[in-house]
């Protein structure tokens, strides 16, 4: 099977609507890589239920913000090596319609 679609989201310190946006993604791409920018344990619990909801997810903790700039480039670096066609980027507070990301790769 081709991998055609990995979703990165960026979280760092994220609330209620990054469980909506892994929602909506777990239907419209192949894999969902969450790169935590160093978020307090709070959030880090929060980040391990959001495997329970959706199998795609996978989640890579940096110890410290980085900034967005080098958790974008750890996500693309995870799709290259994993043999994705395409990434697409989201922050934690983003929560695209339904069908979005499908309406993007027709």
């Amino acid at each position: 099977m081709t991998k055609n679609l990995c979703a990165v989201i960026v979280s760092y310190n994220g609330n209620e609507r990054l469980a909506e946006l892994v929602k909506v993604l777990c239907n419209e791409s192949d894999e969902i890589m969450i790169v935590d920018n160093g978020s307090n344990q709070e959030t880090a619990s929060r980040l391990e239920s959001l495997e329970k909801i959706c199998e795609k997810v996978s989640i890579r903790y940096l110890n410290q913000n980085t900034g967005v700039a080098y958790a974008l480039n750890t996500g693309l670096q995870y799709a290259i090596e994993h043999g994705f066609k395409w990434m697409i980027t989201f922050d934690q507070d983003t929560v695209p319609v339904d069908g979005a990301v499908t309406g993007l790769l027709a």
